[in-house]
């Protein structure tokens, strides 16, 4: 039997609590983490330190305003003392140097936006991870009362042997059933094993013996939180972490085609800046024998201009518009697809609750220890009966916690599509809002 500890029961009434934990050994608190710490673990995950150190490394952007710089020595006959030197500059095309700058930031969005998609699935596995160990936890312990209740009805079936009421059948359909309460129970505890051990791992405290779960958040408050949800599948966040990867991509696309467009801009070829040695020592050798001269003739300015009507080729403009439309319709569909499977999410979670608050309603009219009160008054009671009204509460318990769990799970779903797990990476979303309010 998995250990009860502070907290591991939430949800459950004071009357129930108490009913299961005298089967339960206690623990101490040392080795209990609180879900919120849990979750702000995330932080620390190594996998996740490579990808924040890759986003702090900046990138050389290049030289502002210039696509090319080159340096040319031009020699004429061998003769060292003839040389030509020169540099030819290629400036960018007008508004390139901002539509450059605009495509790295771009790039660099879509880098932070794979660390927050990383980010998103460590935080979501998670909450996979505590959700787990409730579950199995609580279960096991239901399944165990269960397995409990079937025992004793096989020792009165057994009493009852020697009595012309008696019927083999009924034992071995009680063994069969205590059976199945006991495996399912095993299964329950695995699962809680299973989370306990991941939870060992990632925290790296081998000590770790599970968490608090005190405030859990009810299933009254998730329903009213479904509302939120039901906005945000009919105009999707576009900060959502979902779309994100999509949304940088069609940002990308745009930003290079922006880029393309002013490439075709680039109506100044070159400017070239030379010397000429050999100019120089022929108008010095004129200077000498009394000749007109010029120095300046040395120097050299040669500019090259475009004639973009002519020679520019639009055909990676048109590529780039192509990418970009392409890009855009793309992020449309994410966009429509991810609002349908949380409108999907979101009427399922209904009807989860639905089914939540019919069982509630169920043990309500059951009212199953007025009825015991009542059957006992009455004299000598039938232990039978007795063990199956108790059957009768606790088999509604154990279906009311299944529905629970799974309404959690795809709370936390809906969550995620909602892009609420990314967004607020530090909140625990499992914790019950002051005062029971929405989000």
């Amino acid at each position: 039997m998995t250990p009860m500890r502070r907290g591991v029961l939430p949800g459950l009434s004071a009357g129930v609590i108490a009913a299961l934990l005298p089967t339960a050994t206690p623990v101490a608190a040392a080795g209990v983490l609180p879900v919120a710490a849990f979750l702000e673990g995330v932080e620390t995950d190594s996998g996740l330190s490579a990808h924040r150190r890759d986003l702090r490394a900046g990138g050389f952007a290049g030289t502002p305003y210039v696509r090319d710089l080159e340096f040319r020595i031009r020699n004429e006959a061998f003769d060292l003392g003839r040389q030509r030197y020169s540099v030819q500059l290629s400036p960018k095309g007008f508004g390139e140097e901002g539509a450059s700058r605009r495509m790295l930031g771009a790039l660099s969005g879509r880098n932070a936006g794979t660390y927050e998609s990383l980010r998103n699935g460590a935080l979501k596995d998670r909450y996979g991870i505590v959700l787990d160990y409730m579950a199995g936890t609580v279960l096991a312990a239901l399944y165990d009362r269960l397995s409990a209740l079937e025992d004793e009805r096989i020792r009165v079936l057994e009493r009852q042997s020697v009595t012309d009421a008696f019927d083999l059948g009924d034992i071995l359909r009680a063994e069969a059933s205590q059976t199945r309460h006991g495996e399912r129970a095993e299964e329950a505890r695995a699962l809680a094993a299973r989370a306990l051990e991941r939870a060992r791992r990632l925290t790296g405290d081998p000590a770790f013996a599970g968490f608090d779960t005190l405030g859990v958040v009810t299933v009254a408050e998730v329903i009213a939180r479904l509302d939120a949800y039901d906005r945000a599948a009919d105009a999707p966040a576009p900060d959502n972490v979902h779309l994100r990867e999509a949304g940088d991509d069609a940002a990308a696309a745009a930003a290079q085609y922006k880029l393309a467009l002013a490439e075709t801009r680039r109506f100044v070829s070159f400017v070239e800046f030379g010397y000429d040695r050999g100019n120089r020592l022929n108008e010095i050798e004129d200077r000498d024998r009394g000749r007109e001269y010029d120095l300046d003739r040395a120097y050299i300015l040669e500019l090259g201009f475009r004639l973009p009507w002519i020679s520019t080729d639009r055909s990676g403009v048109v590529r780039r518009r192509a990418e970009m439309n392409n890009r855009r319709a793309e992020l449309r569909r994410e966009s429509e697809e991810l609002a349908a499977d949380l409108r999907e999410e979101v009427r399922a979670l209904r009807a989860l609750g639905a089914r939540h608050a019919a069982l509630e309603a169920r043990d309500a009219a059951l009212d199953i220890p007025a009825r015991l009160r009542r059957y006992a008054r009455l004299g000598a009671a039938d232990p039978l009966v007795v063990l199956t009204l108790r059957q009768a509460q606790w088999e509604n318990v154990l279906r009311r916690e299944e529905v629970r769990f799974d309404l959690l799970r795809g709370y936390i779903e809906a969550a995620d599509l909602a892009g609420d797990i990314a967004r607020r990476p530090l909140r625990n979303l499992l914790q019950a809002a002051p005062g029971g309010g929405g989000p």
